[in-house]
């Protein structure tokens, strides 16, 4: 008996020692995309704002949209509303998890920060069309262009500070 609970405990630590190893390939993987800059792009700072053009309905901070919620709501099983994109934690909470999931698992960790702003910004259906079509930067709408540029404009800006 001792030793059939000797050999689960190390089935279980083994387990938890690859799921922290998964994890950290994840996170490996990850590009920097300072949120602060995003949030400044898409509210101005304010956790009230709506977006009635482009993201259908983008609230909040980070302008999430009711189809990034949804999707937040079925990969993490759970049930929050839309109005939870107005308190400033959970919006950006739910926009620096889509940032990551556009990398690690739309880009498969294969993409540049222009790439995730693109897909952030016009969405990774169009940046998929776009990139299959040659990566043409004036193929881009005039708005994803202004969007990485006024990122760069400003991380550097952070940096110069």
């Amino acid at each position: 008996m001792k030793q059939i609970i000797r050999e689960l405990i190390l089935i279980v630590l083994a387990a938890w020692l690859m799921i922290f190893i998964l994890a950290l390939a994840i996170d490996a993987c990850a590009q920097e995309i300072d949120t602060n800059v995003i949030i400044q792009i898409e509210s101005g700072g304010d956790p009230n704002a709506v977006s009635f053009a482009g993201a259908k309905n983008g609230r909040g901070l980070m302008q999430i949209s009711e189809i990034v919620l949804k999707e937040y709501n079925q990969v993490n099983k759970t049930n929050i509303t839309v109005d939870s994109l107005y308190n400033p934690g959970f919006n950006k909470e739910v926009g620096t998890w889509y940032l990551l999931r556009i990398f690690n698992r739309y880009l498969k960790c294969n993409g540049t920060t222009e790439d995730i702003l693109i897909c952030y910004n016009w969405g990774y259906g169009n940046w998929r069309k776009w990139n299959k079509a040659g990566r043409q930067w004036g193929k881009l709408p005039i708005e994803t262009q202004n969007y990485i540029i006024k990122y760069k404009r400003l991380v550097n800006e952070k940096a110069i500070r």
